[in-house]
């Protein structure tokens, strides 16, 4: 568990990310009663939209939320099955009992008190679009293609009531073909990445519940470099301030500070905030956390800096493996392979040396980041992990 304390925003003093739910993890009929597979903890929320201000009850009050939700407008979600819309992931997440990709209704126990829609913003719409017959992309040639792939996608429904195991297996693996296509960069029509995301912030303001249920606007910026380095960006904002801007994308630059500067230029010409939350680190095969910049060249004040103001929390835990700590960096802690999931067996094979491992597991994981933070306020007087 991580818990980091930084300025207080409009909603939060303090946040305790643990992980995500996807939504279309229920699909293989398991109840969304009996184990969910991740949380975001949030303490202290104050001074709501609207400028109504709710009882300052910090450090009191625990609040119960989900910052990493997929829909059907992410293209790896789309493309594996999930037809879940927005609207049904808000209502599920307020405790209503809607039916998953797989066929199976689900509930929540327990409504959540927020929620952040992060679908991928690089092609984010697109498979559904395209399925829909809709020639949202620019290049013809791959156009045709394309809508015939994903009009031929099996819905998890279908791969759940496969009669054999062979129409299970052939099911699947066009699946993993589809979602194959997520990594091709499509020219997508301007207008229509101003439809998705207009989308985007209108559900999210239409299901804001002052007081009862916050709505975060915003996305997951899917950066890979040597590794996976995503983030999920949330927005603080009226929907005229997050409809000023579209999302930045890995398309535009996988530089985490080039991100930042996206960032920066959306609060200066707001008045709005916006913070991005690392995730899956313990994928990133040490390129989350190394030390030095995107580029290779050293760190320096102004980076770290920044990287505090845009970076204040992290999401430690999810189905993709916890992100917390790791048998190489804790040899003495009995739970440091409590769901590991390191990018051996995840992202390919590895022929990396123990010692190279150790140097990536120390770059990757949380607890040996709150560490390198001492070193460097030390040497920078400034603690960008505090």
């Amino acid at each position: 568990m991580i818990i980091i304390d930084h300025p207080p925003s409009k909603f939060t003093t303090f946040f305790c990310l643990l992980a995500s739910i996807l939504l279309s993890s229920y699909g293989d009929g398991s109840s969304a009663n009996s184990s969910p597979e991740s949380y975001t903890f949030v303490a202290s929320a104050n001074n709501i939209d609207g400028n109504e201000k709710l009882t300052d009850s910090y450090p009191n009050n625990l609040y119960w939320g989900d910052t990493h939700v997929h829909t059907y407008l992410s293209s790896d979600a789309y493309s594996t099955g999930t037809r879940i819309t927005l609207d049904q992931a808000y209502r599920f997440a307020k405790g209503e009992r809607v039916r998953a990709s797989g066929g199976q209704y689900a509930s929540l126990r327990r409504p959540l008190d927020f929620m952040m829609i992060a679908d991928h913003a690089e092609d984010m719409g697109a498979f559904a679009a395209l399925s829909e017959g809709e020639k949202v992309i620019k290049d013809k040639n791959k156009l045709a293609e394309l809508i015939k792939n994903l009009v031929s996608l099996p819905t998890a429904k279908d791969i759940v009531n496969s009669k054999t195991e062979d129409e299970f297996v052939a099911l699947q693996n066009k699946l993993v073909y589809a979602k194959g296509l997520k990594q091709t960069k499509f020219n997508l029509d301007q207008s229509f990445r101003r439809k998705v995301w207009d989308h985007v912030v209108d559900e999210a303001e239409r299901h804001y519940e002052p007081g009862k249920f916050t709505t975060f606007v915003g996305y997951e910026f899917s950066a890979t470099n040597n590794g996976m380095t995503h983030r999920n960006i949330l927005f603080l904002g009226s929907p005229d301030q997050t409809k000023s801007i579209l999302p930045f994308s890995a398309y535009h630059s996988n530089d985490p500070n080039d991100l930042w500067d996206f960032m920066a230029q959306y609060k200066s010409e707001t008045g709005g905030d916006v913070i991005s939350i690392p995730h899956n680190s313990n994928l990133s095969r040490g390129q989350m956390f190394k030390n030095e910049t995107f580029d290779g060249d050293r760190l320096s004040y102004s980076y770290l800096r920044t990287r505090a103001e845009f970076e204040p929390v992290i999401e430690v835990t999810q189905y993709k493996g916890d992100s917390e700590t790791h048998p190489l960096i804790s040899p003495s802690d009995d739970y440091a392979d409590f769901e590991r999931g390191w990018y051996d067996s995840l992202i390919g094979s590895s022929n990396d040396s123990i010692s190279t491992k150790k140097e990536n597991a120390k770059n990757s994981y949380a607890r040996s980041i709150l560490k390198n933070g001492l070193r460097l306020e030390s040497q920078f007087e400034i603690n960008p992990f505090k």
